[in-house]
């Protein structure tokens, strides 16, 4: 549970890291600032042409050992994985045809396609998924935390094994690494020490056709790609630069055509031309930590209608975070386990004071505070929402929590920290509300966050804690939907934490770029195939 508890603290230190705004030099007259919506007008494709990316900071070019995650994302355009995360955050096979699980959810049985080739015409094999698995978890990376669950696996031909630690819900949603060729290296230890060397083997819709060191990369359509998809760009040339700032200089004069909004986010960024972007979602997660052990908040209906007081429509207005989707559980409001037809969140400011009036709080001395006596022990309803001092957009999140809580009779109080203290009064208990953001998992598992054993808010909630394990052993998608529709139900009631909104991304692209754009979470280039490049 300890190293639970280390990964939980770790995503923290990731995900509130702080980026500075990009602004472009030499700004010119001629060409009007702004970053467009992207329409797509269904034109008819255009065959050809040339791509042009860029990768950034290059530690490797294999996928699995990489470190640098937007750069493991234009790589997966020479890659498949196991399994394909969509946009509504579902998961289904690629590489494998069909699986089955255990009654105890611990050991998965996959049964990989026939007839699928790597770029070097060598036959896909189970034992090639097997190779990378272990590559991945040697390496450490990105995909080692998401699969620190996996305690063996082993091959056949075609069967692929993996048996997990413990169970996980929706762990296929987990399997969309890129798997690389097994006769890249002789073993995946190998894979990782050689890492610098490496020259990128895929079954993707992309392969390599030359590589000039440090410099650029070159790739051109895969003419045998197993999903019979014939892209109509014709070739990608991907630079590699030195950092960030370059980048963004290089998309600035029109040296390549796109970047992802996890390099650049249209809410920081004034662009010198007419620039095109596409939202999509993220899993990133922004949300009102509440401290249980505090005693005004140890009972769920205050929890609740400080949820409800917020209304997260205009929560976001004028603080220049970019696209978001407001919902008040951690659960985006476009996932697939998202019970159709609910609302994302419930704002009622006058419901809230009717609640927090149901659970003994009023103005019993006319001091315009909101008190009660509970257990001949007496309240005044006064809180302090935690937050770190370096990041301006969240103060200033916490400003707007903070009125919205004031005009139902609460007091609040800010209090900014080092990012350092932050972290530490957090996991020390030392807070009554804290603004948090986190980057939950693809396979939507909430145990991280909220069993009752591990977390970092003194929530102790045993039927929350039962859903959330039954999820790890339902396999069935029409079960899984229906346990999440309970635990929804039992978020909005016992409001363990509040969610604010889950952060969209952009992807930013040049106006030659045309067609059925839809970037995911995990792959910005997703459906490449009905994109075209359109020069007029």
């Amino acid at each position: 549970m300890a190293k639970r508890l280390l990964a939980f603290l770790c995503a923290f230190i990731l995900i509130l890291s702080l980026f500075a705004c990009a602004k472009g030099s030499n700004e010119t007259e001629t060409e009007p600032s702004q970053v467009v919506e992207y329409e797509n007008t269904n034109e008819a494709p255009v065959d050809g042409g040339t791509l042009r990316l860029c990768l950034y900071g290059t530690d490797s070019l294999n996928p699995l050992a990489t470190q640098n995650a937007e750069n493991m994302r234009t790589l997966k355009l020479l890659y498949d994985g196991l399994f394909t995360i969509n946009q509504d955050l579902s998961y289904t096979p690629n590489l494998c045809e069909v699986y089955s699980v255990s009654e105890d959810g611990c050991h998965y049985t996959f049964q990989i396609k026939d007839n699928i080739y790597f770029h070097d015409g060598k036959k896909l094999s189970a034992y090639d998924v097997e190779f990378s698995l272990r590559t991945l978890l040697i390496a450490g990376g990105f995909y080692a935390k998401l699969l620190c669950d996996v305690d063996s696996v082993s091959s056949g031909e075609k069967l692929l094994h993996i048996s997990l630690k413990r169970p996980v819900a929706n762990f296929p949603a987990l399997l969309d690494f890129p798997v690389i060729s097994s006769r890249t290296e002789a073993t995946p230890q190998d894979a990782v020490d050689k890492m610098s060397e490496y020259l990128p083997n895929g079954t993707g819709p992309y392969k390599l056709q030359s590589y000039q060191k440090n410099k650029e990369l070159f790739f051109i359509r895969n003419e045998n790609y197993h999903k019979n998809q014939t892209s109509h760009i014709n070739s990608i040339l991907v630079s590699m630069v030195s950092d960030r700032d370059t980048a963004i200089h290089m998309l600035e004069n029109h040296n390549i055509d796109a970047l992802s909004s996890k390099v650049l986010s249209p809410s920081e960024y004034t662009p010198k031309r007419v620039l095109s972007s596409v939202d999509f979602p993220t899993n990133n997660l922004v949300f009102l930590g509440f401290n249980h052990n505090t005693p005004a908040l140890s009972g769920a209906d205050t929890r609740r209608a400080i949820s409800m007081a917020i209304d997260r429509g205009k929560l976001t207005q004028g603080l220049n975070i970019g696209s978001v989707a407001p919902c008040d559980i951690p659960l985006h409001p476009q996932s697939w386990l998202f019970r159709e037809g609910e609302e994302a969140y419930l704002f009622d400011a006058e419901q809230a004071k009717i609640i927090l009036a149901q659970d003994g709080w009023s103005d019993t001395d006319n001091d315009g505070k909101l008190d009660r006596t509970r257990n001949e022990s007496y309240e005044v309803l006064e809180l302090s929402i935690l937050v770190n001092q370096e990041n301006s957009q969240r103060i200033k999140l916490a400003g707007q929590v903070k009125t919205a809580l004031e005009q139902i009779g609460m007091r609040i109080e800010i209090i900014q920290v080092p990012f350092e203290s932050y972290v530490s009064r957090i996991n020390q208990g030392q807070y009554q509300l804290a603004i948090c953001e986190i980057e939950m998992s693809d396979n939507c598992d909430m145990k991280f966050l909220l069993e009752s054993e591990y977390n970092s808010f003194g929530v102790g909630n045993n039927l929350l804690d039962d859903l959330m394990h039954q999820a790890d052993k339902i396999d069935s998608v029409q079960q899984i939907k229906e346990l999440y529709g309970e635990m929804c139900t039992l978020l909005r009631h016992d409001m363990p934490i509040a969610a604010l909104y889950f952060k969209d991304a952009s992807f930013i692209f040049d106006e030659v770029l045309r067609g059925n754009i839809k970037p995911t979470s995990s792959n910005p280039y997703n459906n490449i195939h009905e994109w075209f490049l359109k020069y007029e």
